[in-house]
């Protein structure tokens, strides 16, 4: 199928795996077209504004997400004939969203990057902490998510859940071809993210140009000199308790993940 058979992309997830810097360079090519809102996160929410209760939620999610169908459409106002995008990463999580992206564009096409689950649960809760709302450490605050997400907190202090790619993956092949849906991953994009849009450019039909800055990093939450500065000496790192307890949680659904076949295999070692 041709680009000119579509005219939307979604760059669904997983959230703290590149999406940011993804469409910060798709937004530089010339037949494509990213709003300044990366993640609008209409196709999770609408009609409904969130009303999370988390640290922060307020103003972060529920405050700006756009339900509103004509808010929402005001973002590609200007897209032309441009493929129009949208990068919210709670597409990916969000139950009921691969229906209702599938309802208003039957023929769009589904892009996914993935990142080592246990990487990215650590990469979110650092998130957290630079922001000042998360004071637990992280095996603590493994262990109140659950307590968390009955109390509504949003996703994105959802660590474990958000990783379950294999289960949040078929929502989208239950509705949408698999041809309509690329996997990536964001081991790749730290090697080599000109090959990663590339390939991208690719699925989408549009021929690949030479991009600028596909080396800048966007939302690079937590730098080392951040890090030292808020736990002392050494940058954090995943420890092994809590990589050996997430690894044996996600090893069921790399499983699945590998059996969807939507990739090559996962380059993680769970």
């Amino acid at each position: 199928m041709s680009a000119k058979e579509f005219d939307r992309f979604f760059l669904i997830g997983a959230a703290r795996s590149g999406t940011s810097s993804l469409c910060y360079y798709l937004g530089q090519h010339s037949r494509l077209f990213v709003p300044a809102v990366k993640e609008p996160r209409y196709y999770a929410y609408s009609p409904d504004r969130p009303q999370f209760t988390g640290p922060g939620d307020d103003a972060s999610v529920n405050e700006r997400s756009i339900v509103d169908a004509g808010k929402y459409e005001e973002l590609y106002g200007s897209a032309g004939d441009q493929l129009k995008g949208d990068g919210s990463t709670v597409y990916l999580y969000w139950k009921g969203t691969a229906e209702r992206i599938h309802a208003a564009h039957p023929d769009a096409r589904i892009i996914a990057i993935l990142r080592d689950p246990a990487e990215r649960a650590f990469s979110m809760y650092l998130h957290k902490r630079k922001q000042g709302a998360e004071e637990l450490e992280f095996s603590a605050a493994l262990d109140a998510e659950e307590e968390r997400i009955r109390e509504g907190w949003s996703p994105a202090w959802h660590y474990q859940q958000m990783g379950f790619y294999g289960q949040q993956l078929q929502a989208y092949l239950d509705v949408f071809p698999r041809e309509q849906i690329q996997v990536l991953y964001f081991e790749d994009m730290k090697k080599d993210s000109g090959a990663v849009v590339n390939a991208i450019c690719a699925f989408l039909g549009v021929t690949p140009e030479k991009l600028p800055d596909t080396g800048k990093v966007i939302n690079q939450s937590h730098t080392a000199s951040f890090l030292k500065r808020l736990f002392g000496k050494r940058p954090p790192k995943l420890g092994d308790r809590d990589r050996g307890r997430l690894n044996e949680l996600y090893r069921p659904d790399v499983e699945l993940l590998r059996s969807l076949d939507v990739a090559g295999p996962p380059p993680w070692k769970i």
